[in-house]
């Protein structure tokens, strides 16, 4: 409406086409004054040309763009037919919508239709025939809300709600760039689906996902939330410059951030301002600020020409810190069936003429599991000897507490008298304590290394496999670490690794023998533990091996299987059992990483810098 520059017309006078400058522009036929210019190759039509004159003519009115104007709550319209078919507001708009284009309502769908439709709104999947047939006897008046409220309580209900929005923050398990290897975030993915599936609110559903590390006392899940954050592409590719895909990163993240909570395009500010753009290119570098603290780095590889101590080592093969290690309720899930499915196998292998042995083996059993309902025996040392003298002491739950600095090449044997009981499987605890700063190991960081050795009677003991629940892994294959654990254990990733104070944390290994160590009274455990900067230990003994019976579990059932475990070496196990046990073994007794957020120290906050305007 205002004067044009060095001019007294005006782009648009309301009511007034002809004298409007921006009309007279459109229609001139003057190729130096005519808009769109001829070389733009964009003429307007004249049914556009007529749409211009017409808004002029009816007072130019200029609103905002939609997506900035404040929700208005529109008055509910009245449909002059069909009053009977109103169940909710919303069948008023479309009754009337319909009877202004003169068109008639659809008949109802028939039931199997509704339910068809219903199920794949709501769980993106047909309904089953039994539940079709549920649907199809149910003569109540709220049949069909009964059914939506199935849907809602249904898992498959997250897993549709989670479909778009896993589409719209850019959702990947693999790095997007050259060699495009494997990404841990798949427990983001499941926290995407609980979220929808619990009905979190939104604000909350928000706040961790951009911001769930920052919480006070956050919990696993919020940080998991902040996968988010780390969705970025990312590259291991020789000659990539690490500020420059840092740059990458922060553009990626604003943009995802502008397309899931903004509803807008934010892109296109990254390199200037667009005079009908909301969002200036300030804005644009403001919000990126926002997460300079977020620890990432632009070439996750080790190569000369970018020298990263944080990195020393890594390569194709190696993971993309900082990541989470925790409970994983899908792992789990899979876990317990692969669990079901190998008791089935060993169970299968018990014969008639085992009847007698096998009759014995529970009634000790019961006894055992009555003593010790977890399974596990603990073992109370009666030796203690540190070859370079470290303090220590038995505390009252049976553990070994070690106290002060680690020594250079100690080695602390332990040895523990064995009761008359079969050992199949023997486990490690090493355990934060007040004394060691609340920390699992004696290093100045809290961590430990320990190589443990067991013998019986100075005769060493065959080890099948072993599985720690926490641990540094020595080598990585695509961004996965092999699920067994080497000779020297390792505790947990420094805090840029991993967000957790691992090193608070327990840490627990297992070790399963090759085959059962019969029950004699009278043997003596022997425990070598090699380079040993470990804090507080505690061992046990099962006679059940990795497959550990419920106290009232059936005999053709958990309890089965575990007799022919505890009862047949490694070496006669059925190929189909050592099949899914490598499953098993797989899924980290229920545990997985998720890349997540973590905040910079204040001092190594990345600087973000806007140029001034003109510049």
């Amino acid at each position: 409406y205002a004067k044009l520059k060095d001019s007294e017309e005006h782009a648009i006078v309301p009511g007034k086409p002809d004298q409007s400058a921006i009309l007279k522009r459109i229609v001139s036929k003057d190729p130096e004054e005519v808009m769109p210019p001829k070389d733009f190759h964009k003429d307007l039509t004249e049914n556009q040309k007529s749409l211009i004159r017409a808004w002029i003519q009816q007072g130019a009115k200029y609103e905002q763009h939609w997506a900035f104007t404040p929700l208005v709550k529109p008055a509910v319209p009245t449909p002059a037919n069909h009053a009977d078919e109103v169940a909710n507001p919303i069948d008023n708009f479309i009754l009337t919508s319909l009877e202004h284009k003169k068109l008639a309502p659809a008949p109802l769908a028939d039931r199997a239709t509704l339910l068809r439709r219903l199920s794949l709104d709501l769980t993106g999947l047909p309904p089953s025939p039994e539940e079709l047939d549920t649907y199809q006897a149910d003569p109540g008046p709220d049949a069909y809300a009964k059914q939506v409220e199935r849907l809602l309580a249904s898992p498959h209900y997250g897993e549709r709600m989670a479909v778009p929005w896993l589409d719209i923050v850019r959702f990947a398990d693999t790095v997007g760039y050259h060699g495009d290897q494997n990404v841990r975030v798949f427990p983001y993915r499941d926290y995407v689906i609980k979220s929808f599936n619990d009905n979190k609110r939104f604000d909350q559903f928000t706040t961790e996902q951009l911001a769930g590390d920052l919480l006070p006392h956050a919990t696993d899940e919020q940080r998991i939330a902040t996968g988010f954050l780390r969705l970025n592409m990312m590259t291991r590719e020789g000659g990539a410059q690490d500020k420059e895909y840092l740059a990458k990163s922060m553009g990626d993240r604003v943009r995802a951030v502008g397309a899931a909570w903004l509803g807008l395009t934010t892109g296109c500010c990254e390199c200037h301002d667009h005079k009908f753009d909301p969002i200036t290119a300030r804005d644009f570098y403001s919000l990126g600020a926002f997460f300079a603290d977020v620890r990432q780095w632009g070439v996750y590889s080790d190569y000369k020409y970018t020298p990263n101590p944080d990195l020393s080592g890594f390569s194709n093969d190696s993971p993309f810190p900082p990541e989470l290690y925790s409970k994983n309720a899908a792992v789990e899930a899979r876990l317990a069936l692969l669990q079901k499915s190998a008791a089935g196998i060993l169970a299968a292998l018990r014969t008639e003429k085992d009847e007698a042995g096998f009759q014995q083996w529970s009634r000790h059993t019961a006894s055992f599991l009555a003593a010790n309902p977890s399974g596990w025996m603990e073992l109370t040392p009666t030796l203690v000897t540190p070859s370079q003298g470290t303090a220590h002491e038995v505390s009252p739950d049976h553990s070994e507490l070690l106290t002060g600095p680690p020594k250079k090449e100690e080695i602390i044997t332990l040895e523990f008298p064995l009761p008359d009981e079969a050992m199949r499987s023997i486990r490690f605890d090493v355990l934060p304590d007040p004394k060691n700063a609340g920390k699992t190991g004696r290093q100045q960081n809290g961590k430990f290394s320990v190589t443990p050795i067991f013998s019986v009677d100075n005769q060493p003991l065959k080890i099948a496999w072993s599985q720690a629940d926490r641990r540094t892994a020595k080598a990585y294959h695509n961004g996965d670490s092999d699920p067994l654990l080497e000779a020297e254990w390792r505790s947990a990733p420094a805090s840029w690794e991993e967000p957790q104070d691992a090193a608070a944390l327990p840490h627990t290994a297992l070790y399963h023998l090759a085959e059962t160590l019969p029950a004699t009274a009278g043997r003596i455990l022997q425990v070598r533990l090699a380079s040993a900067d470990v804090g507080r230990v505690k061992f046990s003994i099962t006679p059940f091996g990795d497959a550990v019976p419920g106290q009232d579990s059936a005999p053709q059932g958990e309890l089965a299987a575990a007799w022919v475990l505890a009862t047949t070496p490694d070496a006669r196990l059925p190929e189909s059992y050592l099949a899914v046990r490598k499953s098993i073994i797989g899924c980290r007794a229920g545990y997985a990483y998720c890349v997540v957020a973590q905040a910079l120290p204040a001092d190594k906050i990345l600087s973000t810098h806007v140029l001034p305007r003109g510049a």
